[in-house]
């Protein structure tokens, strides 16, 4: 659901007429990150949480980087703590 936060809304609405508190996910990219549907699901009383896939795209970047290299675990800590650190 977290392509299209429009569901996650709903989702939100339901559970909340039936009282039930729920942990919604969400992305950081643009098909999933809409500020104002967040802020509403967070009104009625649901947690929110980020959904990650940072570990996937740092080794896309590593592998556009590197040619077909394969990326080994500690080059991805790396070069995270160098994007953290710069």
């Amino acid at each position: 659901m977290d392509r299209l936060p429009g569901n996650s809304l709903g989702f939100a609405r339901i559970h909340n007429k039936l009282g039930i508190k729920n942990t919604f996910y969400f992305r950081s990219v643009h098909q999933s990150f809409d500020p104002q549907i967040i802020e509403e699901i967070v009104r009625m009383g649901h947690e929110i949480g980020y959904h990650y896939k940072d570990l996937s795209l740092a080794t896309q970047r590593l592998n556009a980087e590197g040619g077909r290299r394969k990326a080994r675990r500690s080059d991805l800590e790396t070069k995270r703590r160098r994007e953290i650190n710069s």
